[in-house]
């Protein structure tokens, strides 16, 4: 691009960016380039590489498609995923899971222990010992509880994973998906 090439020589710095250039055959191809002045003689001169990304940027933008569709889903089913580390008891949630727990973005800091003040305090023991089943190996991990946001308005959330174990068959990791299911419950109710 001839924009860059001026950029370039008149600022003396090297510029890296990426260009769809025209191929032969005339379609477009993605190139990485990094542009640089060369000092030869009098003249001002421009150097530069180029690296064909064209495979990348299609393997980029197929993911990105892949993931707006999976995020659409997610957003449709009101679910969101989690990933507890067990060992340092960091938990991950997706973007969208204050959403589905019908909290405040940004309120929710993601750790077990404010997921546990949420929870209904009749239904805790049940999730607890939904959680510890899984984690012993006595059954699949699948709950459904309540939880109560700070708005007050009780919510009914479905829970399911699976518990990933180390060598020795200890529990170290346990990834799932939580739902949004309080609509499911009050039709329920209300037959």
């Amino acid at each position: 691009r001839s924009e860059n090439d001026k950029t370039v020589l008149t600022s003396g710095q090297v510029l890296e960016s990426e260009e769809p250039l025209p191929a032969a055959d005339g379609t477009v191809q993605d190139w990485l380039t990094i542009k640089f002045p060369l000092e030869i003689g009098q003249r001002p001169l421009l150097g530069g590489i180029a690296v064909d990304i064209t495979e990348r940027k299609r393997l980029e933008r197929a993911s990105q498609d892949q993931s707006d569709r999976l995020r659409l889903a997610m957003d449709i089913a009101k679910l969101a995923t989690w990933d507890w580390n067990i060992l340092t008891n960091q938990v991950i949630w997706s973007e969208n899971c204050e959403e589905v727990k019908g909290l405040a973005r940004g309120s929710f800091d993601g750790t077990f222990e404010a997921y546990q003040r949420l929870v209904h305090p009749e239904d805790l023991p049940m999730l607890l010992s939904d959680i510890e089943g899984a984690l012993t190996g006595r059954k699949p991990y699948h709950t459904e509880h309540r939880i109560v946001p700070p708005t007050g308005d009780v919510e009914w959330v479905e829970g399911n994973g699976v518990v990933y174990r180390d060598e020795l068959g200890r529990p170290i990791r346990m990834v799932g998906t939580v739902r949004n299911m309080t609509e499911q419950k009050r039709m329920e109710q209300a037959l």
